[in-house]
């Protein structure tokens, strides 16, 4: 799996509302630094989701994905980060635009070599809200990493536009 980090960043949001959350992420911190060729304007590969997915620097570890929803004004403020179990790598994302708490998780499943195409697919286990640390949802993911009943909502996310930004460059309302 290609080094690369954060194409995830933009492609989970879609899924938020079916997503099962937790309250531990895969790692407590954050261990794995972004890779600046994910930031960027991406949008998913099909005509239904208008949606576009901003996705900038955060701090060294972190990405923030903004979600712009074709008919809402204030975006939706996601935080993510990259895990990696078994050399695949794993979305981390939490909303911080509203009240809702918890973390879900995104398997990158392909990235292609110009880094600008992502093959994604959301983790659907809803038991994984009564697992107690991150060591036992990093447990869950490993002993179920090719179920494919683990997984849901496979998406393909396409970089429409490079943004070289952080966060501090950048004016948004959370």
């Amino acid at each position: 799996m290609k080094n690369g980090i954060i194409y995830l960043v933009l492609l989970f949001l879609s899924f938020l509302i079916s997503c099962d959350t937790t309250k531990f992420p895969i790692d407590a911190h954050p261990q794995i630094k972004i890779n600046k060729n994910y930031f960027g304007t991406w949008k998913i590969k099909n005509k239904k989701d208008k949606d576009t997915y901003i996705v900038i620097k955060r701090d060294d570890y972190n990405y923030l994905i903004l979600i712009k929803h074709s008919k809402e004004q204030k975006p939706d403020s996601m935080n993510a980060f990259v895990s990696k179990i078994n050399d695949i790598l794993f979305l981390n994302i939490n909303n911080i635009s509203d009240t809702t708490e918890g973390y879900f998780f995104g398997k990158i499943i392909d990235i292609n070599k110009n880094n600008n195409k992502i093959k994604y697919s959301l983790v659907k286990d809803s038991t994984l809200k009564y697992l107690k640390n991150p060591d036992e949802i990093r447990q869950r993911i490993k002993e179920n990493i090719n179920n494919p009943t683990f997984y849901s909502d496979t998406a393909y996310f396409k970089k429409i536009s490079i943004i070289l930004i952080s966060i501090s460059h950048f004016l948004y309302a959370v």
